[in-house]
């Protein structure tokens, strides 16, 4: 029985190592030339492209930077962390790929408010984000984004087993909030500590829910602006638009598409994330074996 599970846990970890592969191949490169081309070519540093690069710039860090360790201990579960002897990389390794979430989820409501912002107000908006906004929302997003979660990086331990340490966090108990899990007889089975689940649902509605919630809610509004209302306008025949009038609204609306498909790329990523790693938080109560354990 506990050769089958092992095996079985080993395929699992095979599988998630061979999608982390395969996100390398496609993001790096991908990330890479994007950023290389805003860099290189002064006419593509518009201030919605200079937020883009933020997001390549996000997607880099975490393909090169978090996926190689992650690949490492899901094929090398009996090895432990790379650095067995460094709490500081452990940390490191903790808070890099929640600030990118997060610092993508942010620059992504920043787009979406300024083209709301441009196209339901045009040039009157005094929020309308310039070159010189954007280079400063940079450094400005990276600060908050590691400035949020610089708690999260105090549970992180090298927690030892069988001689060898593996990073993990371990979220500080008090048995007087904590919550009790209990089986139908009333026995005490397990506890959730109010710590992790703070932690938990704040990275959640910071990262994922309030960020969807104002996208789709100001897509969806520009959606009507640039899509419905017009052809209402066409139908009932309040006007012919110009020529350039046309090439404006087209040029509007290619550039949301973009857009919108970044944002359903960023939704499809992160709803298995939060919906797997949550429900192994979750139902890890207790740790019978670290080697077993996947952290974010």
């Amino acid at each position: 029985m506990a050769s089958n599970d092992r095996s079985g846990i080993n395929a699992v970890h095979n599988i998630i190592a061979t999608l982390y592969i395969a996100m390398m191949i496609i993001s790096i490169p991908f990330n890479f030339l994007f950023l290389s081309a805003i860099i290189t070519k002064r006419h593509l540093r518009t201030p919605t492209n200079i937020l883009v690069s933020n997001l390549a710039f996000a997607g880099l860090i975490i393909a090169s930077f978090f996926m190689p360790f992650k690949i490492f201990e899901l094929l090398n579960p009996s090895v432990g962390f790379p650095f067995q002897q460094s709490i500081h990389m452990c940390r490191l390794r903790a808070i890099v790929p929640v600030a990118c979430i997060f610092c993508i989820a942010l620059t992504l409501v920043t787009i979406c408010v300024d083209r709301y912002l441009v196209i339901t107000q045009s040039m009157r908006s005094r929020w309308k984000i310039t070159n010189k906004k954007a280079y400063m929302f940079l450094p400005l997003s990276w600060i908050a984004s590691f400035a949020i979660y610089i708690q999260y990086i105090s549970y992180m331990e090298l927690y030892p087993f069988n001689g060898i340490n593996y990073c993990i966090p371990y979220y500080p108990e008090n048995p007087d909030v904590d919550i009790i899990i209990r089986n139908a007889t009333g026995q005490a089975v397990g506890f959730i500590e109010l710590s992790r689940l703070t932690f938990w649902a704040m990275h959640i509605s910071m990262s994922f829910v309030i960020p969807t919630i104002l996208l789709v809610t100001l897509y969806s509004r520009i959606i009507f602006r640039l899509w419905i209302s017009q052809m209402h306008g066409h139908s009932t025949g309040s006007r012919m638009m110009t020529n350039n009038v046309k090439f404006r609204l087209m040029r509007k609306r290619k550039a949301i598409k973009i857009l919108i498909a970044c944002c359903l790329i960023f939704l499809v990523n992160n709803i298995p994330y939060f919906v797997i790693f949550i429900s192994i938080e979750f139902r890890l109560l207790a740790i019978p074996n670290a080697a077993l354990a996947v952290q974010i």
